[in-house]
């Protein structure tokens, strides 16, 4: 009884694997062709891994039935030309079927579903497969979408800030600048693609540089570090003494000092004083005593009262070489800044200035000598210019969404060339 009952079983498990063979073979053909229609659809750039799928299971397929028909059909055709009793099975069967009495009853065969749920799995597997290839391709795609429309942006923006720089060197009047020159209006253009630039230039000669404590003042000349404690008073910021000192120890060539390498090297992580000028604002805040939340700018106002100035509005930071001190443009200049460099009781003054320059342009540093005491111009003529040589270009790109900027700081030398003194995304 046991040896019958293990035969059935090899039988039925033969049949479960040549059914299963045979079933895989075909379902997974259907499945190549329906994934190769299913890439049709699809963009050019994530077809070919569809394809790639589609091939797979087509060679999978295509092995499940040459395997099928190896070891099932052709032992069994092997066997039917070359056994007689095999023969007379297939005689007895034919006249069986050629004869008119009743034939029995044929009872099914008890099915566990086996099959079945293999052919589910394996449907379920493929479907998987498909969505995540799908999914990953479409994701691969809006990833290159996005880097070629950002590249699109980026080169949109550098385009108009060039165009900004060629408005610089266009100035038909190299000898003085003013608020009122074609290169410091606001320029808004759309391309034909669609992409929205705003650039705007701002005069940096209108602010004192923090670079210039870098110098040291020749003789009779106000040092750069009073100017720089003025601007900070007039900020409300009276406790600048020791931040000055710390900003001229992390720029001078020398390592002389009460806020040099020492203090720097016990912080963690450990850094040194560079002893060069400074090259944009974020490194500004590495050096002792200086942070972001002194920048804060204050509400906007007609008129600020005394001490109530903004620092970003009164003071910046040049990337170029400080072989002479960069003087301010009393063209362009606040009243601020003119303040911290002709003395904080010079209202005066520096109202006259300003009613001057209003009428029309000071063409020449002369023009304001006469306003002023000889001894007092002597002091601060070198921090006095009418024409800039520093320009802060921001140029925007806008599509779809995205945005692209491009912050540069220009240079104009006397003859109108204009070159990239820093450059940043």
């Amino acid at each position: 009884m046991s040896h019958k009952k293990s035969r059935i079983f090899r039988h039925r498990f033969a049949q479960s694997v040549r059914a299963l063979t045979q079933t895989l073979g075909w379902l997974a053909l259907g499945m190549a062709v329906l994934v190769w229609l299913l890439s049709l659809r699809q963009q050019a750039g994530s077809r070919a891994n569809i394809q790639n799928i589609s091939g797979i299971l087509a060679l999978v397929g295509t092995g499940n039935l040459v395997l099928f028909a190896l070891f099932f059909r052709l032992p069994d055709f092997l066997a039917a030309r070359s056994s007689p009793s095999r023969q007379r099975r297939d005689a007895i069967y034919k006249h069986n079927r050629n004869s008119t009495r009743p034939r029995p009853e044929v009872v099914p065969q008890r099915n566990d579903g086996s099959v079945l749920v293999v052919v589910l799995a394996v449907l379920a597997a493929v479907t998987a497969l498909v969505l995540q290839v799908q999914l990953t391709s479409r994701a691969r795609l809006h990833a290159q979408q996005s880097a070629s429309r950002r590249a699109s942006l980026v080169r949109a923006a550098t385009d108009a800030a060039r165009t900004a720089m060629q408005r610089l060197a266009d100035d038909p009047e190299l000898m003085f600048d003013s608020r009122d020159e074609d290169w410091a209006r606001r320029d808004e253009t759309r391309s034909p693609p669609g992409i929205d630039t705003i650039v705007t230039v701002t005069d940096e000669n209108r602010f004192f540089d923090l670079n210039n404590l870098a110098r040291r003042a020749d003789m009779g000349v106000l040092p750069a570090d009073e100017i720089a404690m003025n601007l900070l008073n007039e900020c409300g910021q009276f406790d600048a003494g020791d931040r000055i000192r710390a900003l001229q120890d992390w720029i001078d060539a020398d390592n002389n000092g009460v806020h040099e390498s020492e203090i720097y090297l016990s912080r963690d992580p450990p850094y040194a004083c560079p002893n060069r000028p400074l090259i944009s604002w974020n490194e500004l805040f590495d050096i002792d005593g200086w942070k972001r939340e002194q920048f804060a700018l204050r509400p906007p106002a007609s008129v600020h009262g005394t001490f109530e100035a903004s620092l970003p509005d009164c003071v910046t930071v040049l990337p170029a070489k400080h072989d002479r001190l960069i003087p301010v443009n009393i063209n362009t200049a606040s009243r601020d800044v003119l303040l911290g460099i002709l003395g904080i009781d010079q209202d005066v003054l520096v109202n006259a200035i300003i009613s001057m320059r209003t009428m029309r342009p000071i063409q020449t540093v002369d023009a304001v000598q006469q306003l002023m005491e000889p001894a007092l111009f002597a002091h601060v003529s070198p921090y006095l210019a009418v024409r800039s040589e520093f320009f802060r270009i921001e140029a925007r790109a806008f599509a779809e969404g995205a945005a692209a900027h491009i912050r540069a700081i220009a240079h104009r030398d006397a003859e109108g060339r204009v070159d990239v003194a820093q450059w940043m995304f």
